[in-house]
């Protein structure tokens, strides 16, 4: 957790003095052993969430003092970083956070100021950015919210590949963020995307096979999402399709079975993620669970998760 060196312009050079040094510090934000001296003018004017402690006649608006016992000292550093200079350290720090929680943290010999590249199988910079994003949404900062979350949509469409374990482990991680472990609709949107416009158009059908029910089952939600969207990818190359083999129409090709067979398969995904959305308690009289899987064993169905009833 050694600190990262930062280019400040010379806009944000004495904020990040400020941050660095606390000076003329008018505001404290506590986390666990640690105390981040800060300034009302340049967190409260970001965060609705600050800004109401400091204003709403709360302890905090007349101590000076908001604590965080709950949050995260790494995240609660990035967010102020991002605060006072408009970036933040996705593997590291702006802060010296080894240095002034030595009591709490074992020194890293190893360590070095050049943050390290994330191991494939740990992708630590996309799930800090994450939890930026959900920290954003909490704080009441939209700007951060913002950032933070191009920096997930630029990792999920460099990395996509639903076989790397980095990328599962991202997306299991975005399937959860939401209210009630539930997906965030930007997030899944920006999963969505990358997701489909990976598949290129011999990929489709391995797409509806091994690799894609995995996330069917963790998520309703996103499968139907992802139905929906390789349903629109389907029917524009269903049309390119049909224009190249406008010669030959009259002579059934392999091409017009697999198209066929795909529309058909894929119809009846369509199906199932409309009753999937549409249902909100298993029709089963005895059991009152509301969640559902769309079953892709042999013909298409939604099942109740709890009885496996078909709904």
């Amino acid at each position: 957790m050694t600190a990262a060196k930062m280019a400040p312009t010379p806009d944000t050079n004495y904020l990040l003095d400020a941050f660095l040094q606390g000076a003329y510090s008018d505001m404290k934000i506590t986390c666990g052993d640690f105390t981040f001296n800060v300034h009302r003018l340049v967190v409260c004017s970001q965060s609705s969430f600050f800004e109401g402690a400091m204003r709403g006649g709360f302890k905090e608006s007349i101590s000076g003092v908001i604590d965080l016992p709950d949050d995260d000292i790494e995240c609660v550093e990035r967010i102020l970083s991002f605060l006072y200079v408009k970036d933040y350290n996705e593997t590291g720090h702006t802060m010296d956070l080894q240095l002034k929680l030595k009591l709490k943290f074992k020194l890293n010999s190893t360590a070095t100021d050049t943050p390290q590249r994330p191991s494939e199988s740990v992708p630590h910079g996309v799930l800090n950015n994450i939890d930026i994003y959900i920290a954003a949404d909490k704080f009441g900062i939209p700007s951060l919210k913002k950032f933070s979350g191009a920096r997930i949509k630029s990792w999920l469409r460099c990395n996509v590949n639903i076989k790397s374990s980095a990328f599962m482990t991202a997306t299991t991680k975005i399937l959860d963020c939401g209210p009630d472990y539930t997906i965030d609709p930007t997030l899944e949107d920006y999963l969505v995307d990358a997701i489909s416009e990976s598949f290129s158009n011999s990929l489709v059908n391995q797409a509806l096979g091994n690799d894609f029910f995995p996330l069917i089952r963790k998520s309703g939600v996103l499968g139907a999402a992802l139905v929906e969207r390789l349903q629109a990818i389907n029917k524009r190359n269903t049309t390119e399709w049909n224009k190249k083999d406008s010669e030959s129409k009259k002579r059934e090709t392999k091409s017009q079975v697999r198209i066929r067979d795909m529309e058909s398969r894929l119809a009846a995904f369509s199906r199932a993620a409309s009753k999937l959305r549409a249902t909100t308690q298993c029709k089963s009289s005895s059991c009152s669970a509301s969640e559902k899987f769309i079953d892709e064993v042999g013909v298409v169905k939604v099942r109740c998760r709890k009885c496996n009833t078909e709904q």
